[in-house]
């Protein structure tokens, strides 16, 4: 992903992660890619090699040594204390902002912000609100919700969450990141045979079991169906055991880099999202995979829950399930795989919901009015 051209008068913004990058973590790099008002450098503790492609364009600042030196940094930071090393990156940089990304780099990125100079803008994802927090964290949030200049939920029911967790209303607002559209334009390709799509952690939140409990009944009755699962996780074993049962039904495609996610999209006939609440409290916030699918034209059939459906229009541009019925989740995707009318209709309706709702520059726009008011806020303290 390549940052948007800028005006040479732009600010500058840390963008603050304490894992640097998860594959997964497409959306964090597009809301960065696409500020255009704001240069951005991403500075972190530890570098995941997995996320190397989706950084290659961006200034990436590394804040952590290895060993117990490194380990000593970090600790003394989430105290306060800042240093040298990492203050001169800071300098080097000079920032008129940091935004953290997720709640659990809230901490680290205010003492950062402190040692800057500047306000912190910080972002809850989902697990950073609804999982049972450590007391370490619980304290962390709250002085976060106390000094950060503003608190971005991408869902309302985190917003929700948020201020019931003790974070002052006025400091909350609802902002997704949104998808950038135009990487979905191109028209789907012929499908030659039903294709099911799943693009996810095979893990508990994910609810891959349940979907995998779904399909003998969906087998049974669009017999040529297949489903593809774009993924990796925990489950392996689950997942591996009901491709051998269904060897003509079922593809494990793996870890797929974001390019050939978008390109299996136009070949792939409906979405499957059966993501239901962790047994740890782990939640979805709102899933940037529903506003790709649907950018892409993909209806979706999910569990009706929280933060799935603020992204559906149901029955237009997907459909709803009761969370957790697997045999409800059978029947709608059984009856749109033989309903190509309404699959079309949905597909159309798809594409031009997220494009209103969702458009990840639009989403920026908000993204960067929202830092222009924290930093003339805090210029006027």
């Amino acid at each position: 992903m390549k940052p948007a051209s800028r005006p040479g008068n732009e600010r500058r913004v840390v963008i603050f992660k304490k894992d640097l990058i998860a594959y997964s973590e497409t959306f964090v790099v597009e809301q960065a890619a696409n500020l255009s008002r704001y240069k951005p450098a991403f500075f972190g503790f530890n570098h995941l090699s997995s996320g190397d492609d989706l950084l290659k364009n961006f200034q990436v600042e590394f804040l952590s040594t290895r060993g117990l030196l490194g380990w000593g940094r970090r600790q003394a930071l989430r105290a306060g204390w800042v240093a040298p090393r990492w203050r001169r990156q800071l300098e080097r940089f000079d920032p008129h902002l940091v935004h953290a990304q997720f709640g659990f780099s809230g901490l680290p990125a205010l003492h950062l912000a402190c040692c800057a100079g500047v306000p912190l803008v910080v972002t809850f994802q989902g697990s950073d609100i609804t999982t049972r927090p450590s007391p370490a964290y619980l304290h962390a949030r709250r002085r976060v919700y106390r000094d950060a200049a503003a608190i971005l939920g991408v869902g309302n029911h985190l917003c929700e969450k948020l201020i019931a967790d003790g974070c002052p209303p006025e400091k909350v607002t609802f902002l997704t990141t949104g998808v950038d559209c135009r990487k979905f334009d191109a028209p789907s390709e012929a499908i030659r045979r039903p294709t099911l799509l799943f693009i996810g952690r095979f893990v508990e939140k994910k609810g891959i079991a349940l979907l995998l409990a779904a399909m003998p009944a969906i087998i049974k009755a669009v017999p040529e169906v297949n489903l593809e699962l774009i993924g990796s996780g925990p489950d392996q074993l689950l997942v591996d055991e009901a491709a051998r049962q269904y060897p003509n039904n079922i593809t494990i495609r793996g870890k797929q880099p974001h390019a050939e996610v978008i390109a299996t999209l136009r070949r792939t006939t409906l979405h499957c999202m059966p993501s239901l609440p962790a047994s740890s409290g782990d939640s979805e916030g709102l899933p940037t995979v529903l506003l790709e699918t649907q950018a892409a034209g993909v209806p979706p059939v999910a569990f009706d829950t929280a933060g799935v459906r603020e992204a559906i229009d149901n029955g237009k541009t997907g459909l709803l399930v009761p969370p957790g019925d697997v045999p409800a989740m059978a029947d709608a995707i059984v009856t749109l795989l033989r309903n190509e009318s309404r699959r079309i209709a949905m597909s159309e309706a798809a594409r031009q919901h997220i494009r209103t709702h969702f458009d990840v520059r639009n989403q920026c726009a908000k993204l960067e009015t929202i830092y222009d008011r924290a930093i003339e806020d805090y210029m006027t303290v």
